[in-house]
């Protein structure tokens, strides 16, 4: 029998933005569901902060306020 994600792993992995085939996976067991989730919740956490870090050293400003400061030009 097929394991796949709880809706509470689901749910985290959607607000960390997981694309969807992450979401779809299944498992022979829930050891290795829940192995699978701690290795994906941990590198989009990550890659999410690094994106937070990249705004807030480099760019200073959300992508969305540069474009409509380009489309104001």
């Amino acid at each position: 029998m097929a394991v796949t994600l709880t809706v509470t792993q689901m749910q985290r992995l959607i607000e960390l933005n997981a694309p969807e085939d992450i979401l779809d996976c299944s498992f022979d067991n829930s050891q290795q569901r829940d192995d699978f989730y701690k290795k994906k919740e941990a590198e989009l956490v990550k890659h999410n902060k690094e994106k937070l870090m990249d705004l807030l050293e480099k760019r200073h400003r959300p992508l969305s306020c540069e474009i409509e400061s380009r489309m104001i030009t």
